[in-house]
This record gives structure tokens, C-alpha cells and sequence, in this order.
């Protein structure tokens, strides 16, 4: 970029910049079952980009001697200085069921199924793009290429739009705001999108600076906070058992609402346990279960890491509907002594929620935020681990809430409906299937991961998982058995509070566990709103 022609400067903050952070680059791949003109998906969203801050998204990024990156950004893009990279293929006379990639895209179905073995994002890496096309922040700094990234394939019956950037730009909930106020600019409601807040300013930074009547507290596991000693033999373990055991393989799960009310009844389970929590403890009993059949042992303790997202847990100074580009994501700890992982699906679900609650109110995001504010300024990386330093560590990353269904309407480009047979109908312009793809610049895999990319229109769930192999032949089995075809037991619908009756169709409250959607005939689960 001309030096000449910058004008705004804008800084990337504290949790931007976090080493984990920096390594991570991300495609939303989203299928459509309508023939999209991609002219129009790349006029409106650049033009949202010319937009008061909203041009930070499409600035370039630069790393300062001190190594902080900032973005810095024209008065006006143009085609010299485009506000978004983008790219099309366009393939007029063949379907998405004739590409040899977009076709391995999996379906939903009327039973729980386990995808093919093999990383999402180095199957499905020609639908983001040009080889040649950046993947890493370094890639995008030293080529002074827009941050977002935008590829568009056209087929005859459907189109997949991949929207990519480097994690350091902002979170899941960033892109939420993102595509929905892309959504506006394409329907011509301008006046409609949000400002963009924090752009210039650290919101979280002045939450620990300027709490008013809420006070941070210490965090409520802090007597079991693993010292530097701890963390130490934590990791040398971890890294040991990588050495001696098979990779991680890296798999898609799909669950259908009836094979959730199997697990429900299978499991003696009640539904005030919540469904993620549900679903999240019988996949950590599944990990317990393989882990000691494979070594011989009891079941180990094992901690889980949940990534939450400060934004939703921070009401007195955050608004429900507020767009914001920042990345805000934090972890929350929930240890499992053996006697949990080894006992019904129920304990570990209920201990589960009952850590999330305690972990996530307004006094307790502050204090995390204020111990992690206090590392960053002393140049270390916030690491703090709780639990057992040989308990198994599972990370968890519920994307349910970013709800990337409800959140995009790209009606105005649709061209004409495609093909869907094989898919429950759906507005047109809505996406009926959509994947996260994450690139690690060390691509080093690591085993227990589980990143729920959410709830599609019909209630099914979506799922990427890394596990040891041993784990996923458990899986395997279990959900042959939550396909058994037969009765389904009904589950009674959530209640919904107050805050939900009175919001729209894509409205995240903070304090609603799962975004509202249109009404349906089937019954709605509790889920947990997080990154």
C-alpha cells in the first residue's frame, strides 16, 4: 500500500495478537442450493467495506518492529487496493454432484454418520481458492493482500461461497456481524448496518479498566491452578504421548435431532442438562471409555477446555446486537475426577454446565480478563490451566451460536433455485450447509479437540472432531446404535424466556443459550452460545 494513500490506522488488540491466534487461518465455506451471482456477493460486500470502520476489515495488516500488528487503510479502495481479494469459478454446465471436490460436501440424513477419514481443509482447500492464494498472516503481510478473502463457485444447480481471513482479524462472532450486515448492503438497507464498535478501542481492555459497580472476582477454581512446575510436567506429558501414539485423525460427525433424542433416552438423561452439555459429556465419556479400554486402566481424569466468548457474558457493557470486530475468546475449565468419566453421561453434562455457569458470570469474565490483561502487559502469553496436571486434557469450541444459518440472506443474488433434491427446503439465498476450515501454521495435530460448527434448519448437528483412532471406532459403534431405526421418543420443547420472545429471527441475547430461529414443528434444545 502507497504510504501516500493511508488515512486510517487501526490497531489489532491484545487478544488479536496472541501467538495462537496469529497461527490460525480460517475458510467459512457455505453451500447454497440457489445459483448465486457472485458479482453481486462481491459488490455488496466490498461496498459494505467502504462503510465508517467497517474498512479495518478490509485495510492491510503490518507488523511493527515491536512485532504488534496494525491495520491500515485507504480514504477508497479500488482496483489497485481492493477491499476484498476475490475469485470465481465458474462452471455453467456441471452440477455440484460432478466436481470432483464439491461433491465429497457431506448431506444430511436420516442417521447419525461418521464422514470419511481426512482433514476438512486439505480436502476441501480448492473451494477457498487459488493455490497460490495467501493461508498464513505472514503470506498476507509480506504480499500486502487484502486480510478477507472471498472465492465464489458457480455451478448449475448450486453455488459455494468460501469467505477466508486470518484469525487475528476477529472471531466467530465478528464473521456473524460480518455476513449479516453484508446481508443489509445486498438487500439495499444501508441505514440498517451497524456501526462497528471497538474498531480503535479495546472494549474488553476498558472493562477491566472501568468495571463501575461489577467487581472482578478470583477465579473460582483458582485453588487448583496448575504452577509453572505442573504446567510443565502437563505439557512434557502431552508431548510425549503425541511421540508413541497414531495421529489424530480429523473427522466430520453428523447427528439428526431423532438421533439426539435417542441419546437422550439411551442415557437416562433429562433435558434441563442441556443439549450441547449432553452431547459434549457423552463424546468425553466416549474419549474415557476408548482411553481405557486401549491402556488397560480405569477411566482417566480429564479436563475440559471450553472456549466462550466474553462478548455474550459481559452484559453492562456489551449490547446483545452490537457489532464488533475483536477477537474475544476466553476458557472456561471444568476438571473430571475419574469417578465422573467413568459414571453415566448425565454427571459429566451436569458438572459441565455447573462450571460453565459459575465460570461465566460478569464478576468471573473480569477477573479472567484482568489476570489475562496482566500477563499480556508483562509479555507472556495467559496460559492458566486448572484440574489434574495428568488428567487428559478435551478442547471444546461450540459454534452453535454464531448460527451461520440465520445470520446470512443472500436472497437479493439469487439467479435462480438449484437442484434440492436430497435437502429440506430452504429460503432461497439461506445456506443449507456450511464448514469451518482452520489451518495451523505448525499443523501439528493434536488428539480430543471438538469444534461443534452448529445446528442446521432442521435441528441436525454439525461437528469436526480430531481423535485418536481407537476413539473414533468407538464413536462408530455408538452411533450405529442411535440409527436404529424405530419409535423416537419426544423430547418437551424448551421454554423460552422473556428475551427470546421478543426478539427477531436472528437476534443473540446475551444471556439466551441459543439463538432463535423460526418456528418448527420440532422441539427446541438448550445449547450454550459461545466463540
Amino acid at each position: 500500500m502507497d504510504d501516500n494513500s493511508i488515512v486510517y490506522s487501526y490497531p489489532l488488540h491484545p487478544l488479536d495478537n496472541l501467538s495462537g491466534t496469529r497461527n490460525i487461518f480460517v475458510s467459512w465455506v457455505m453451500r447454497f442450493n440457489d445459483v448465486l451471482d457472485a458479482d453481486k456477493l462481491h459488490q455488496s460486500l466490498s461496498r459494505l467495506l467502504e462503510m465508517g470502520d467497517w474498512r479495518k476489515l478490509g485495510g492491510r495488516i503490518r507488523r511493527g518492529k515491536d512485532g504488534k500488528l496494525t491495520i491500515l487503510a485507504p480514504q477508497e479502495f479500488n482496483s489497485l487496493q481492493p477491499a476484498v481479494a476475490f475469485g470465481h469459478d465458474k462452471l455453467p454446465d456441471s452440477t455440484i454432484s460432478q466436481h470432483r471436490v464439491a461433491s465429497l460436501l457431506p448431506k444430511p440424513g436420516p442417521h447419525a454418520f461418521v464422514g470419511p477419514s481426512g482433514g476438512v481443509n486439505e480436502i476441501f482447500r480448492p473451494l477457498t481458492g487459488l493455490a497460490m492464494m495467501p493461508q498464513t498472516l505472514d503470506d498476507i503481510i509480506r504480499i500486502e493482500a487484502p486480510p478477507l478473502s472471498l472465492h465464489v463457485t458457480s455451478f448449475s444447480d448450486a453455488t459455494i461461497v468460501a469467505l477466508s481471513h486470518p484469525h487475528v482479524l476477529t472471531d466467530g462472532f465478528g464473521i456473524r456481524a460480518l455476513l449479516r450486515s453484508w446481508s443489509l448492503v445486498m438487500a439495499g438497507r444501508e441505514p440498517d448496518v451497524p456501526a462497528l464498535r471497538g474498531a480503535t478501542t479495546d472494549l474488553l481492555r476498558e472493562a477491566v479498566l472501568e468495571p463501575g459497580p461489577i467487581k472482578p472476582e478470583p477465579h473460582v477454581l483458582a485453588s487448583v491452578r496448575l504452577g509453572k512446575l505442573s504446567k510443565t510436567k502437563m505439557l512434557l506429558k502431552l508431548a510425549a504421548d503425541r511421540m508413541k501414539s497414531p495421529e489424530p485423525v480429523q473427522r466430520v460427525m453428523f447427528l439428526p435431532e431423532s438421533a439426539l433424542r435417542r441419546l437422550f433416552e439411551a442415557e437416562k438423561t433429562s433435558v434441563a442438562a442441556g443439549t450441547k452439555d449432553v452431547l459434549t459429556a457423552w463424546l468425553i465419556r466416549s474419549v474415557a471409555v476408548a482411553t481405557a479400554v486401549s491402556t488397560h486402566k480405569p477411566p482417566p481424569s480429564m479436563t475440559v477446555i471450553n472456549a466462550i466468548n466474553a462478548r455474550l457474558h459481559l452484559p453492562s457493557f456489551i449490547g446483545p446486537d452490537e457489532a464488533l470486530a475483536q477477537n474475544m475468546t476466553l476458557m472456561t475449565h471444568t476438571p473430571l475426577a475419574r469417578e465422573l468419566t467413568a459414571g453415566p453421561v448425565d454427571g459429566i453434562a451436569r458438572e459441565l454446565r455447573a462450571q460453565t455457569e459459575a465460570q461465566t458470570t460478569e464478576p468471573q469474565v473480569l477477573g479472567l480478563l484482568q489476570s489475562t490483561y496482566r500477563a499480556l502487559d508483562a509479555n507472556q502469553e495467559p496460559l492458566d490451566v486448572y484440574g489434574e496436571s495428568s488428567a487428559v486434557p478435551v478442547l471444546v469450541n461450540d459454534l452453535t451460536a454464531v448460527d451461520v444459518y440465520g445470520a446470512v440472506d443472500f436472497g437479493p443474488a439469487v439467479v435462480r433455485r438449484g437442484d434440492a433434491a436430497g435437502w429440506a427446503d430452504n429460503p432461497p439465498g439461506t445456506v443449507v450447509y456450511y464448514q469451518l476450515q482452520s489451518k495451523l501454521v505448525n499443523d501439528q495435530k493434536m488428539a480430543n479437540v471438538f469444534t461443534v460448527w452448529g445446528r442446521d434448519r432442521q435441528g441436525n448437528y454439525w461437528l469436526n472432531a480430531t481423535l485418536a483412532p481407537k476413539v473414533w471406532t468407538r464413536i462408530e459403534e455408538a452411533f450405529k446404535t442411535l440409527s436404529v431405526p424405530g419409535q423416537v421418543p419426544e423430547l418437551p420443547p424448551r421454554k423460552s424466556t422473556a428475551a427470546e420472545t421478543t426478539t427477531t429471527a436472528t437476534t443473540v441475547t446475551p444471556d439466551s443459550e441459543s439463538p432463535p430461529r423460526q418456528s418448527t414443528s420440532q422441539p427446541e434444545f438448550l445449547t450454550v452460545a459461545e466463540l
